[in-house]
């Protein structure tokens, strides 16, 4: 009998259509080039701590159809090209696999495994 590993537990419990790059989420919103930029900017300044930080957590808001998924979307394009991206996380009400807050701990911390193997 093999024995299971915590990788293996954890990989189980991973909502991989959540990811950023998910084929699930191809063509996914994202900005239009050259909009947005001031948002982008700031964000990246936050996630760059160019600023003195006043909160270690970003709340992105508006109405539906504002443009967040579009912002984070592109926010994790930017920090994957820049190696700044341990994880991410997008949510679906269509997908059960990616629906409820169930997975998102497994999935970000399987994320952070593989792009920090050592931890």
């Amino acid at each position: 009998m093999r024995s299971v590993q915590s990788s293996d537990l954890l990989h189980r419990e991973t909502a991989t259509l959540a990811f950023h790059n998910s084929e699930e989420r191809f063509d996914p919103p994202k900005c239009h080039p050259k909009t947005r930029l001031a948002v982008l900017s700031e964000i990246m300044k936050w996630i760059k701590w160019e600023e003195d930080q006043c909160s270690f957590i970003m709340w992105v808001y508006g109405p539906a159809g504002a443009g967040k998924s579009a912002i984070a979307q592109t926010i994790a394009e930017i920090c994957e090209e820049e190696m700044f991206l341990l994880a991410s996380f997008f949510f679906s009400r269509n997908d059960p696999s990616r629906s409820s807050v169930r997975p998102l701990i497994a999935t970000i911390a399987y994320q952070i495994t593989l792009n920090l193997p050592d931890i």
